[in-house]
């Protein structure tokens, strides 16, 4: 099978061939509707225009500029004037412009919109469904009759997630709270479900991480950058205090180089030696940025990393089972011993009351 490879284009045919005449009349008419067409694209753009400000953008007169004005209102196409600031603005929501796409591009983004919509991680599934539906109605017919074999042909199975339905609506009060810069009030279950917080919290990021969707913001009862999962939000309130976010905070500054999420105050250097049976499985997979593997000549493998903190790692090692050794450092390999000898009594003596870690 051929795989089209020209660019999905949304352009009207012109109306006629090369050799068609156009009189003065006609052309005059196609520069009305271009201008009409670039008009609606800068009005939807989002962006306050002033009167002269549009007339310069299109070349026309202020007079001009009115009367096109006028048919577009009587068209139905959404913009008001503001008269305290002198600005035209779109009453509705700004639509993108068009966009050009390759099949390839095209296969790609509906691959990922539907890889969304079976791994259920986006807050917003709705709009993440209509989207995949807008998207592959405005392809050639010649392209969603290739598209959709091809789609049907490849397969998502998503890992275990957080539910996802629980924080969609706090996503979008979170959303909006940072897009006016405006501190939230949040009540939160701690890790233990009987601790509960009332914090203002001014949210800086929202990350997915880990399984699950996090609000990253300076929280005021605590004095510093915390991280919430916004399942556990009870309530959230936008407030109308501002705040002005830290141009110094950078999520990559705040996870560091933990293991997954929870990042400790000291950095180790772990090395471990993994069985021939696991080798080539661990060494397929980028689990960390900073980690270094080595083939051993029994075909195991050495494997290297610098964290920040051990609790973490130390739950990934167990779960390899007798497949894995700690060489490095004494502490993870005390920090594994300890948690082994629990479950071994967890499981040989009965003992119910789970060790803290």
């Amino acid at each position: 099978m051929r795989v089209p490879s020209t660019p999905v284009r949304f352009r009207p045919h012109p109306a006629g061939g090369a050799g068609s005449r156009r009189g003065p009349g006609v052309m005059k008419r196609v520069d009305r509707v271009a201008r009409l067409l670039k008009m609606m694209q800068l009005l939807q753009s989002g962006r306050p225009l002033e009167p002269e400000k549009l007339a310069e953008s299109l070349k026309v007169s202020r007079r001009t500029l009115f009367r096109d004005l006028k048919l577009l209102d009587d068209a139905g196409v959404g913009f008001s004037f503001s008269r305290r600031s002198a600005t035209y603005q779109p009453k509705e929501e700004p639509l993108l412009p068009p966009t050009h796409l390759t099949f390839p591009e095209a296969l790609a983004l509906l691959a990922l919109l539907r890889q969304g919509l079976r791994q259920r991680s986006h807050p917003n599934p709705r709009e993440l469904a209509s989207a995949a539906v807008k998207i592959e109605s405005l392809l050639p017919r010649r392209l969603q009759d290739t598209c959709g074999p091809l789609l049907r042909d490849i397969e998502f199975i998503p890992p275990p997630e957080s539910r996802t339905e629980l924080a969609a609506s706090k996503v979008e009060y979170l959303q909006r709270a940072m897009s006016m810069r405006l501190k939230v009030r949040g009540v939160y279950h701690a890790v233990s479900p009987r601790e509960v917080i009332t914090s203002i919290i001014r949210p800086y990021r929202l990350v997915h991480v880990h399984r699950g969707w996090y609000l990253l913001g300076f929280s005021e009862a605590h004095g510093e950058v915390r991280m919430f999962k916004i399942e556990r939000f009870v309530s959230i309130e936008v407030t109308q205090e501002t705040y002005r976010p830290d141009p110094d905070f950078s999520v990559e500054r705040y996870f560091g180089r933990a293991w997954n999420v929870i990042r400790e105050d000291r950095t180790w250097r772990v090395k471990l030696r993994f069985s021939p049976r696991v080798a080539q499985n661990v060494a397929e997979i980028r689990w960390h940025a900073t980690q270094r593997t080595f083939l051993a000549s029994d075909g195991g493998l050495i494997f290297e990393v610098d964290v920040d903190g051990l609790k973490e790692i130390s739950w990934w090692i167990l779960g390899y089972g007798d497949e894995v050794r700690v060489l490095q450092p004494p502490a993870l390999r005390e920090l594994i011993k300890d948690r082994i000898e629990g479950m071994r009594a967890l499981y040989m003596n009965g003992v119910t009351a789970m060790k803290e870690a």
